[in-house]
């Protein structure tokens, strides 16, 4: 969680004075003391020290806790999947907008949930909330209320509720207009104060995404909702945005109802390669 204030802890037992974290540093937050050679604060390097953790992350020891956090507790750095893999579930990365009438599995929620810790915020700001809808029957509450609230509010214009009966046309026909059927729902809100609160919004959910794809859930981006949050705020009342906060974006998730048996060939797009 971004901190204005630093808590940063180095154990001279364990420092080995490599330096390590002097050099990965890119404030000069860190130096050495010029008695022993072991790294300290520099001064005013608290000032200056944007909580990335790398000083943490690189020391081989484990001498430095930022911020309350103990080295031990994490986790050893692996090589992760090789390119050509990452890539194939980009390409197999779909827009669902038709979804299974199931929910994912406890356990694949829980996985897609906890991994929200990891994507980067601008500043280390770390300060997004995310609303989520883990249940199809709790879905269906919220899609009702949804559309009964907004119908109410596009009745009052002569444009918007020609849109209004579109929809009610479309879902006296088994259709979802909104939702597109989806059993679950992911929303980001951001610190009004955040700086870069919607870059950081949309970060995340890229995240999730292709998370969600590698466990084959299929997503879809619901900008819909944000488009009808601006016209009428009324409506995120009902999803208990905490005071202070901004909704970003939005996600559907959940089953695809259909197999996508291909990718599809993509031109390269244009490209500049500066000399």
């Amino acid at each position: 969680m971004y901190s204005e204030t630093l808590s940063l802890v180095i154990d001279p037992a364990k420092c080995n004075a490599c330096g390590a974290c002097i050099s990965e540093c890119v404030n000069m937050v860190l130096t050495r003391d010029p008695a022993n050679g072991r790294v300290v604060i520099a001064e005013n390097g608290a000032d200056r020290c944007i909580h990335c953790a790398h000083c943490m992350m690189v020391c081989p020891p484990g001498a430095l806790s930022i911020d309350g956090i103990d080295p031990d507790s994490c986790e050893k750095i692996t090589p992760g999947a090789d390119f050509q893999s990452l890539l194939a579930n980009v390409k197999k990365r779909r827009s669902v907008r038709h979804f299974k009438n199931r929910n994912v599995e406890d356990e694949v929620m829980a996985d897609l949930l906890d991994a929200l810790r990891y994507p980067p915020t601008g500043v280390n700001f770390r300060n997004l909330r995310f609303t989520v809808i883990t249940d199809r029957t709790i879905m269906e509450k919220y899609r009702t209320k949804f559309y009964d609230a907004c119908f109410a509010l596009m009745e009052k214009d002569p444009e918007t509720k020609k849109q209004a009966d579109l929809w009610r046309e479309m879902i006296r026909k088994g259709g979802d207009p909104v939702f597109r059927t989806a059993p679950h729902l992911i929303l980001v809100n951001y610190k009004e104060d955040a700086p870069c609160g919607l870059p950081d919004a949309v970060i995340a959910l890229s995240y999730f995404e292709m998370l969600a794809n590698a466990a084959e859930v299929g997503t879809v981006w619901f900008g819909r909702l944000i488009m009808l949050f601006r016209q009428y705020p009324e409506l995120m009342e009902m999803f208990r945005i905490a005071p202070g906060y901004q909704p970003g974006y939005a996600m559907l998730f959940g089953y695809a109802a259909n197999l996508f048996r291909r990718s599809v060939k993509r031109d390269l797009p244009e490209i500049s390669i500066l000399d």
